[in-house]
């Protein structure tokens, strides 16, 4: 690993370094990472940080190759920041298996984003999955308002296709508002969606 960032990654007086256009990090060597990571975290002028402050903090002198992954799974082991962290703010719910029985009966859509405009004044792309059959469909969108969605799955997959038993979209107003929902109701669609955070294009893979 280390070799293949060469020529960033070199010895200056017989000091293993890497050196980049921003900065000039110290490789650490194995035996010595958790001990610097200790130092950093819970020293005598520490504040037993995050993971991710900690991280920013070491990077700013040191480098090995997984770094992130090794400070992350050592705050979890800290005692201290693990009581100075607190409980979260709200319970997480129970995740659990989408189960799809036939076609159509889970259906997932989501708008894609940040994309350059197309010839026709296209800048956003509309994508329906249906969970069963892993059959995705994508349709360009000059806009994200909950009509030209609706329009444009009604016209290229229900109409063609069938409607869903379930649609399961994200949080956005275009899937939340009431112009989707009557939609719904008069097709006798459940809807579902996901928390804040989570994408349910992360159900394509």
């Amino acid at each position: 690993m280390l070799l293949s960032h060469r020529p960033e990654i070199r010895l200056v007086d017989d000091v293993l370094v890497r050196q980049t256009d921003k900065q000039l990090q110290l490789v650490v060597p194995t035996q010595l990472r958790k001990r610097l990571f200790d130092l950093t975290h819970a020293g005598p002028s520490a504040v037993h940080f995050g993971a991710i402050r900690t991280s920013v903090q070491l990077k700013a002198h040191y480098y090995w190759v997984g770094l992130n992954r090794d400070v992350h799974q050592w705050c979890r082991q800290c005692a201290q920041y693990a009581r100075t962290k607190g409980a979260p703010l709200r319970s997480h719910g129970h995740m659990r298996s989408i189960v799809a029985g036939a076609p159509m009966d889970f259906v997932t859509m989501d708008i894609l984003s940040g994309l350059p405009v197309a010839a026709d004044g296209s800048k956003y792309v509309l994508v329906v999955c249906d969970h069963f059959t892993k059959w995705v469909e994508a349709y360009p969108l000059p806009d994200q308002e909950a009509s030209t969605c609706m329009r444009a799955v009604y016209d290229g997959f229900f109409s063609r296709i069938s409607y869903p038993l379930q649609i399961h979209t994200d949080q956005g107003r275009k899937f939340e508002s009431a112009l989707f929902k009557e939609m719904c109701a008069l097709t006798r669609e459940s809807k579902s969606r996901t928390t804040f955070f989570p994408s349910p294009l992360r159900w394509f893979d």
